[in-house]
C-alpha cells in the first residue's frame, strides 16, 4: 500500500501536477526525516516549523516564513536541500506530468494513469491524498475516468500489421 500525496501547480503557459508515493511502512521513517529537516530549518535560519512553504513564493522571497529575514541565496540552499531530502526518503517515489495550461485535466489524467501503471508494476495499492480545495474537481475526474480510460487497454496490445 502506498500514501500517494499529489500536489499541482500553473502558471500563465504550463499546469503541472506532481505526486509524491511513500510505502506505508515508511511512513513514519520519512516524517521523521521531514519532521527533522524543518526542525533543522527552525534552528538554523528562525523559519517557522508550522507554515506551509510554497516553492515559488519561497524561492522568489514572498511571504513572511521567519521572524528575521532569510536571503533569496539562503532560500535556494534551502529548497535545493529540500529537493535533495525528498529524494532520499525511503521507498519514495516521483511522479510528474506536466502539459499546456488549457489541458489541466488532461495533465491529471496522465498523472492519474502513471500512477496506476506504478502501483501495478509495484504489485500494490494506493490512497491519493489531494490539494485541499481542488478535490471535488479531482474526484469528479477520477470518476470520469473510470467510466472512459482508454489507458490501459482491457483488450491487451493493438496487433501489428504490415
Amino acid at each position: 500500500m502506498h500514501l500517494i500525496y499529489i500536489e499541482d501547480s500553473a502558471d500563465e503557459h504550463l499546469a503541472v501536477f506532481s505526486a509524491l508515493a511513500l510505502p506505508v511502512e515508511q511512513w513514519r521513517a520519512c516524517f521523521g526525516i521531514v519532521r527533522d529537516f524543518r526542525r533543522d530549518l527552525k534552528r538554523t535560519y528562525g523559519i517557522y516549523i508550522y507554515k506551509e512553504l510554497h516553492a515559488w513564493k519561497f524561492v522568489s522571497g514572498r511571504g513572511q516564513i521567519a521572524p528575521g529575514f532569510v536571503t533569496k541565496a539562503q532560500r535556494a540552499t534551502i529548497f535545493r536541500s529540500a529537493l535533495e531530502m525528498m529524494t532520499n526518503l525511503p521507498g519514495a517515489q516521483m511522479l510528474n506530468a506536466c502539459f499546456p495550461k488549457g489541458k489541466i485535466d488532461r495533465a491529471f489524467e496522465r498523472l492519474l494513469n502513471r500512477i496506476e501503471r506504478s502501483l501495478l508494476a509495484w504489485d500494490s495499492h494506493g490512497i491519493l491524498l489531494c490539494d485541499q480545495g481542488k478535490e471535488g474537481d479531482y474526484t469528479r475526474l477520477v470518476r470520469r475516468m473510470n467510466v472512459h480510460n482508454p489507458i490501459p487497454s482491457r483488450f491487451g496490445v493493438w496487433g501489428v500489421t504490415g
